[in-house]
């Protein structure tokens, strides 16, 4: 995944906070939901990414925590949705 594609909501941000465009409380949280979610999965590939090195070294009961941290860094994105269709009610 590109930076800019993986930083396109926060990039849009800013932009628009530099270039005078107005945007209410709702648009901005809902270009900040895009961004934590998006950078969500990218943690939660780096601790499945981890879960495998420790697996391979035999630390077999840190891998499985590892792999429920990456689970529950998932399970997050449901409710980063469930915000951001509150959000689209609202827009």
């Amino acid at each position: 995944m590109s930076r800019n594609c993986r930083y396109a909501a926060i990039f849009a941000l800013i932009k628009k906070l530099t270039t005078g465009v107005s945007m209410t409380n709702l648009e901005k949280l809902q270009t900040m939901l895009l961004h934590w979610k998006e950078h969500n999965v990218e943690h939660a590939g780096t601790y499945e990414g981890w879960s495998e090195i420790m697996s391979k070294e035999g630390h077999t009961e840190l891998s499985q925590v590892m792999q429920t941290i990456a689970a529950e860094s998932l399970r997050v994105n449901e409710l980063f949705d469930k915000a951001l269709g509150l959000l689209k009610e609202r827009l």
